[in-house]
C-alpha cells in the first residue's frame, strides 16, 4: 500500500520569510567583510599596497595634511588607528550599498549597484573578493535557516506522514 505524502503541496518559500533570512544573510556577509576582513573563501584579504596603505595611515591627507582630491570633507570611517585589518571600508558607502535586491519563491539575490558595484568589482580584481560566493561556513548557516522554513511549511500540510531522524 502507498500512502500520499502531499508533497505536492509544499510549492516555495514564503516570500516574507525568504526575504527575512536574505536580510539576514546580509548582516552576516557585512560582518564577515567588514569586521573579520574575509573574502568570499573567509579567508584574510590581500594586503593593501604599501602606496595606499600608507594614503590610509595618513587619513586619506598628503604629508603637507591635505586630504587628496576628491575626498575634502568626507567622514572616513576607517582611519590610522581605527584600521586593525584589511577590512573594506573607507566612506562605509559600498558596504551600506549592499542590498537585497530580489526575493523570488525559491532565491534571494544580494547586490550592490552602481559605484559600489564597481568597487566591488575592482576589489575582486585585486585579491579582495566578496562576490563570488560564500564561505562553507556561511553557506551552512543560509542552508540551515533555509532548512527551518522547509520545516515550517512542512508542519502546514494536513495528512503528512512524519518520520523524525535523530
Amino acid at each position: 500500500m502507498t500512502k500520499n505524502l502531499n508533497m505536492n503541496k509544499l510549492k516555495f518559500f514564503d516570500p516574507k520569510q525568504l526575504r527575512k533570512v536574505a536580510e539576514d544573510h546580509r548582516g552576516v556577509l557585512y560582518r564577515r567583510v567588514t569586521d573579520k576582513g574575509e573574502d568570499y573563501k573567509g579567508k584574510p584579504f590581500k594586503r593593501y599596497s604599501k602606496a595606499y596603505d600608507e594614503r590610509l595611515s595618513r587619513d586619506y591627507r598628503t604629508k603637507d595634511g591635505k586630504r587628496y582630491a576628491g575626498y575634502e570633507g568626507i567622514s572616513l570611517v576607517t582611519s590610522g588607528a581605527k584600521r586593525s585589518k584589511h577590512q573594506f571600508i573607507l566612506t562605509g558607502n559600498t558596504m551600506a550599498n549592499l542590498k537585497v535586491s530580489k526575493v523570488m519563491k525559491d532565491h534571494y539575490v544580494l547586490s550592490w549597484t552602481g559605484e559600489a558595484g564597481a568597487i566591488v568589482d575592482g576589489n575582486a580584481k585585486r585579491g579582495r573578493n566578496i562576490k563570488d560566493g560564500i564561505p562553507d561556513k556561511e553557506l551552512d548557516w543560509v542552508v540551515k535557516r533555509l532548512g527551518q522554513l522547509v520545516d515550517v511549511e512542512f508542519k502546514k500540510i494536513p495528512n503528512v506522514t512524519r518520520i523524525t531522524v535523530g
